[in-house]
């Protein structure tokens, strides 16, 4: 799980960088890849009362600036964010499922806030 979020981190510091060598497509498909990964942390950690809705709203923000930036129409930064809430939705039906645990969603967005 670790190796995800590093994985997650590299391809966010890289993100500008590829806003100025790489198609926008590409671009889009990368950022759209973050959002996905980050709405399904940030879904689960939603859905336990210990974590602080700050701390999600806080990464939500750092979201919201990186499709800011890395979305030229408004078309592709609706299909961001449409990627950003399936998982988002999802993580916390995996929280209501029991797939993942409060402590798993918790080490999970430090993992993410550390990035």
């Amino acid at each position: 799980m670790r190796f995800h979020f590093f994985l997650l981190g590299a391809i966010a510091m890289t993100a500008p960088v590829i806003g100025y060598s790489a198609p926008s497509s590409d671009r889009v498909d990368a950022v759209r890849q973050i959002a996905a990964a980050v709405g399904r942390v940030l879904g689960s950690a939603a859905a336990c009362r210990e974590i602080s809705p700050l701390r999600i709203k806080s990464m939500s923000d750092t979201l919201s600036d990186l499709i800011t930036v890395s979305a030229p129409t408004a078309e592709e930064s609706s299909a961001i964010w449409q990627a950003y809430n399936l998982n988002n939705t999802e993580g916390q039906r995996a929280v209501a499922n029991r797939r993942i645990t409060c402590v798993a969603a918790e080490r999970a967005l430090a993992d993410l806030e550390k990035t």
